[in-house]
């Protein structure tokens, strides 16, 4: 029974890591955010020619990458605000030609960046956050 209860846990690990590594879509934008782990960044990697922008979040005097950020993405064709967390330091997007506004917010302080869409070649976008490393 217990070996049961093992590999039940077993296979609901692996089927949240799959669907963790897959693209996500609200409205007309699809997401792809991750980058903590060598499984994620291989996944980003293999993904990021189909993206047409990529984020990354840093932190502090060595650019540290942070997660857990809040994003809203604004503008071109979407109907309303997107909103979404990042789980990694890194987003990969798919969005239609447009001019877009991207906020990002860590620990309640809040960046806010605009970006022109085309179709190729893909634009890339880096938020950092003036936070003093502990180290």
């Amino acid at each position: 029974m217990k070996k049961l209860v093992y590999i039940m846990l077993v296979m609901v690990g692996v089927i949240a890591s799959a669907q963790d590594s897959a693209w996500k879509s609200i409205d007309q934008a699809q997401y792809l955010c991750g980058g903590i782990g060598d499984e994620s960044m291989a996944t980003l990697q293999a993904e990021r020619a189909a993206s047409n922008l990529s984020i990354l979040f840093v932190s502090g005097a060595r650019s540290a990458y942070v997660a857990d950020v809040n994003v809203t993405i604004s503008g071109g064709s979407l109907s309303q605000p997107v909103h979404f967390t990042a789980g990694g330091p890194s987003c990969l997007l798919k969005l239609a030609q447009g001019k877009y506004r991207i906020t990002a917010k860590l620990a309640g302080d809040e960046l806010v960046k605009s970006v022109v869409i085309k179709q190729a070649p893909g634009k890339e976008l880096l938020f950092k956050w003036q936070v003093v490393d502990a180290s």
